[in-house]
């Protein structure tokens, strides 16, 4: 054997900076979403639940999905704004002067 280095091969699959972006904004989401679910109705039974003084005809597992649905929207969401607060400025920053300053 000879006195070569040895350099691992490339990864097979690096994300893109798309899909690492979905990953940042939707994993809390789910996260949130889920905690959101289990704290929602652990307080309220979907049997209970009316829309206009109307029962819901829907199973409790539709309504759970329902509701995990609509607490995942809402979690991705804050979480795309948050996301897109937190980005770097794309240009230079503005100089913050005086117009009357010499």
């Amino acid at each position: 054997m000879t006195g070569t280095d040895y350099t691992p091969p490339p990864p097979v699959h690096i994300p893109s900076s798309g899909a690492k972006t979905a990953m940042v904004i939707l994993w809390p989401a789910f996260l949130a979403a889920a905690a959101l679910n289990a704290l929602i109705f652990s307080l309220v039974d979907p049997s209970d639940l009316l829309i206009h003084g109307l029962p819901i005809e829907f199973d409790n597992l539709t309504v759970y999905g329902i509701g995990f649905g609509i607490c995942f929207v809402f979690s991705a969401l804050s979480s795309f704004m948050t996301w897109s607060l937190m980005r770097p400025a794309r240009s230079a920053p503005i100089e913050r002067r005086s117009p009357y300053s010499l």
